[in-house]
């Protein structure tokens, strides 16, 4: 399955980068902040710092690190300039950082320019962002109370007329109000910024005390410490140290979750050695939340129960509650009782649908991401719900559309525009969302784009999937799955038209999300209701025979076997129980969620990622379902293994060949349901 592109345009910056911007997490999960505070960090210096009333170029490289791993750099050069026959200060960003994403690298590559006068005014914005193969390219000029921007992103440009308040300072601007607070022996003071990502906002930042700090690379230092935060991202804090006598930074940290995100002055040479060679992390499995027990058939899942606790006390919980999402109880307002449903309408809407409202209409515009008017798109829709009068069954002809279309599903995208995803028929949860409300739009129906967590395999991994309004409610599709609608395994923190620029509020909440717990309470798939207890035992050892509970499954143990059940909640590790005997080899059951259109003739792949290879196949029947039985290897010795398909659930078991008997004995005992 595709997740979207969180986690990977990461920032830290001093005080005169983040005037400019900040860098948001293009899956996704996520958006994560650099340094708001730069230089504003700090109790005052005892004397005045000759540096303030300097208003020389400078240039400063900073090395960033996700925990202990060099992943890339923020390079800036502040200088002035003349333009237009105007005297102007201008700031140049260029950063570049390296992740990993379920065995994919991706590199984020990104810089800005910022001209302002010598009041601190904002003159124009450039900006360029290429994420992979996504490239997105904004211009701002601000002429008095009014500014256009223009936006490039593969398709045609998009053109937008604003207004601009006076009061968003520019980068220079920010960096000599910092100094200057700093300097006056303030203790916190606030000033307000306007980026193209994040749209308009206001900094606080509030100075601490002189303090002594590790800094990778340096040792122990005593600096000056500040925090800061922005209103659009309540809860994310950012901390800077800063050298006492120049009032230049040395460190920031903003904590995401399992992670912390810094910056550290540098230099060149160490800067692009990190950018030739980054240690890339994996970020998606340590980011994702967990949960306390594994879901069976998540995709098959009409009603979850769920306990979401905000982990971090610093960090609000998201707002929660919509259509599909309902609190049914709160012991605080970080401690809450979700239920989530299936949802799908109760009636039928007939097109072309009429009387929608203003936000409706909003959902049926072409913007820079959902560029519907591309006149292949326009094509494919017309095509796929000819004949069809039923919005919601035409919605549902488009999901399977985009799940067929979008052949490759590739984790190297991050964002690309939905007629790029036409042209290329490649990328991952975020294409296949935007594709789908392209195609959803060109037919008529009001889309958006949801972001959120989906379950898989004991997370909750970012995704992005598509809401359609009917009726005056929005109901969900993911293409990703193409099922048709949504199940409850999707849990919901932020819906957007992407009509504006600013996808960093769109992935702000995704962040928040990274630092809650979601814990399984309860779950229903038809009328089946069960539910989890806490600390919950999810197998059983009864006669001789091992249940699993949630699974609903059971085989008789071989005599001379012990049974060590595996409870860890880990990406990547489908095992839930192990038998093994002194001297010999052991038997390994794995359970691995599937989508709707996996085959048991998909199961020769799965063995193969599990470890085997040379496999003969044969067909069989286990409890009355489709079986396949094969002979191979695994760590160079002769294996054997069962793959058996229920619903969304593959059931693989795996054994040495010497261990023939018990595992013969295992399948002859197999109970496919319970």
């Amino acid at each position: 399955m595709a997740h979207f592109r969180s986690f990977v345009a990461l920032g830290g910056r001093s005080c005169r980068t983040l005037a400019a911007r900040f860098v948001a997490t293009a899956a996704l999960a996520a958006l994560c902040v650099g340094d708001a505070t730069g230089t504003a960090c700090a109790a005052p210096p005892p004397a005045r710092s000759a540096r303030l009333a300097r208003q020389e170029a400078s240039e400063e490289w900073q090395l960033m690190y996700l925990d202990d791993a060099k992943v890339g750099f923020v390079h800036i050069v502040t200088e002035q300039v003349e333009r237009d026959g105007r005297p102007l200060w201008k700031t140049f960003n260029d950063s570049s950082m390296t992740l990993n994403r379920l065995g994919t690298n991706v590199t984020v590559l990104q810089t800005s320019t910022t001209w302002e006068d010598a009041a601190g005014n904002i003159v124009r914005i450039e900006s360029e962002s290429n994420m992979a193969a996504a490239k997105t390219r904004t211009v701002v000029e601000v002429k008095g109370d009014r500014a256009e921007m223009v936006q490039h992103a593969g398709g045609p440009p998009q053109v937008k007329s604003f207004d601009w308040d006076p009061e968003w300072i520019g980068v220079r601007a920010a960096d000599r109000l910092t100094r200057a607070r700093i300097e006056a022996g303030a203790k916190s003071f606030t000033f307000k910024n306007w980026t193209p990502d994040q749209g308009a906002f206001v900094m606080t930042v509030e100075l601490q005390d002189l303090v002594k700090v590790t800094v990778p690379g340096r040792g122990e230092q005593e600096l000056l410490h500040s925090r800061s935060t922005i209103d659009i991202l309540p809860g994310v804090i950012t901390d800077s140290w800063t050298d006492p006598a120049t009032l230049d930074t040395v460190m920031t940290t903003t904590r995401m979750g399992a992670f912390a995100i810094r910056s550290v002055a540098s230099d060149k040479a160490e800067c692009l050695a990190a950018f030739a060679s980054p240690e890339t992390p994996e970020v998606f499995d340590r980011m994702s939340p967990r949960t306390n027990v594994r879901l069976p058939d998540p995709y098959g899942c009409d009603e979850l129960l769920l306990r979401v606790r905000a982990a971090d006390p610093e960090m609000p919980l998201p707002p929660l509650a919509d259509e599909r999402q309902v609190v049914v109880e709160a012991a605080s307002k970080d401690d809450l009782l979700l239920r989530v449903s299936r949802v799908v309408p109760q009636q039928s809407f007939t097109l072309p649908l009429t009387g929608l409202t203003a936000e409706e209409q909003e959902c049926l515009g072409s913007n820079l991401m959902i560029d519907h008017a591309d006149p292949a798109i326009t094509e494919l829709a017309k095509r796929a719900v000819s004949g069809e009068t039923d919005a919601w069954k035409a919605a549902c002809l488009l999901e399977r559309l985009a799940f067929t279309h979008i052949s490759d599903k590739s984790m190297s995208k991050l964002f690309e525009p939905a007629s790029k995803v036409c042209a290329t028929a490649s990328g991952d949860c975020t294409e296949h969302g935007v594709f789908l409300a392209a195609l959803c739009r060109a037919a008529g129906i009001p889309a958006r784009v949801a972001v959120g967590f989906l379950y898989f395999k004991g997370i909750w991994g970012g995704h992005m999937w598509t809401e359609v309004s009917l009726g005056g409610k929005w109901y969900a599709l993911d293409a990703v799955l193409g099922r048709g609608g949504i199940d409850a395994a999707h849990l919901r923190l932020a819906a957007d038209s992407l009509a504006t620029s600013e996808i960093g509020r769109v992935f702000g909440n995704v962040m928040l999300g990274m630092t809650m717990d979601i814990d399984i309470a309860a779950y229903r798939h038809g009328d089946k209701q069960v539910t989890v207890g806490e600390d919950m035992q999810v197998y059983a050892l009864d006669g001789g025979r091992y249940r699993h509970l949630l699974f609903d499954l059971s085989f008789a143990t071989p005599a001379g076997f012990a049974v060590v059940p595996n409870e860890r909640i880990k990406l990547g590790d489908d095992e839930i129980v192990e038998l093994v005997r002194e001297g010999a080899g052991k038997i390994e059951v794995a359970v691995i969620d599937v989508t709707y259109d996996t085959r048991i003739d998909d199961a020769k792949g799965m063995l193969e990622a599990h470890g085997m290879s040379r496999l003969k196949p044969t067909d069989l029947e286990v409890d009355g379902r489709k079986a396949k039985r094969f002979r191979g290897k695994k760590d160079k010795v002769d294996a054997l293994a069962l793959a058996a398909l229920r619903d969304q659930t593959l059931l693989l078991i795996t054994a040495p060949s010497s261990e023939e008997a018990a595992f013969e004995a295992i399948v002859s005992s197999l109970d496919l349901d319970g």
